[in-house]
């Protein structure tokens, strides 16, 4: 970090940057294209697609561990092995939150360091924050997320593992405060219902949180907003920050 700011401003993407997950979006695709395969890879794809489908059942019940997720990871990085990532189109297919590009301009001229934690896929962020620069000429300051390794643009099937979710998260975003010295004076989360585990944490490190849903009600914590988009958090953010 070459200067210390006073500002932060942290994003989930998955749910928040966009209405897709970048894990689902992946197997979706996978599956979507199942008839290409012989019946040996049909099989395997099957009996991996099932395994998937138990852990992310745990994790739903909250009873997932970071060893089982570690594995979970792992066995849904090697159901991409071989998958040409210009063959997703996400230039196209990404859809994101309405206002977001303009909200991350108002972040960054006002002076925030601003950026993203998420358990979901980095090379769909690093689309974001490509389609950020072209839009906006800015560009997040730090991205923490999983990686799937790609060469020759193909997913290798190998994936390194750097944010685990929900509550999990805290762990991330405490290490980015700490790189800063703790100077930050004022936080800002920025994610979806998905993220509301994560609430107490970030309350407790002094968090104002913005939730991105349809389901808009209001807090009785004036530290939390729901809106729908990020024209309405902007809006209501003007006032408070």
């Amino acid at each position: 970090m070459e200067k210390e700011y006073t500002k932060l401003a942290v994003f989930d993407f998955d749910g928040t940057i966009w209405k897709g997950a970048s894990w689902w979006y992946l197997l979706n695709y996978v599956t979507s294209h199942m008839s290409e395969l012989n019946s040996e890879q049909e099989a395997s794809l099957r009996k991996k697609l099932e395994e998937s489908r138990r852990y992310r059942n745990k994790l739903a019940l909250g009873n997932l561990t970071k060893e089982e997720y570690n594995k979970w990871a792992k066995s849904d990085a090697s159901i991409f092995s071989n998958l040409n990532i210009k063959s997703l189109n996400l230039t196209s297919n990404l859809k994101y939150t309405p206002g977001f590009f303009e909200f991350v301009e108002w972040l960054k001229s006002n002076g925030f360091y601003v950026g993203v934690v998420s358990a979901g896929v980095k090379f769909f962020i690093d689309e974001a924050n490509e389609n950020l620069k072209k839009r906006t000429g800015y560009t997040f300051d730090f991205i923490k997320a999983n990686e799937l390794i790609i060469k020759n643009n193909s997913l290798t099937g190998e994936v390194v593992t750097n944010v685990y979710p929900y509550n999990w998260k805290t762990s991330n975003i405490k290490g980015i405060l700490n790189q800063n010295k703790n100077h930050i004076n004022k936080k800002l989360y920025l994610g979806d219902e998905l993220e509301l585990g994560l609430v107490p944490s970030l309350l407790e490190l002094d968090f104002l949180i913005g939730i991105i849903t349809n389901k808009v009600s209001v807090s009785k914590d004036h530290h939390i907003l729901y809106r729908k988009d990020f024209f309405e958090l902007k809006n209501e953010l003007e006032h408070l920050l």
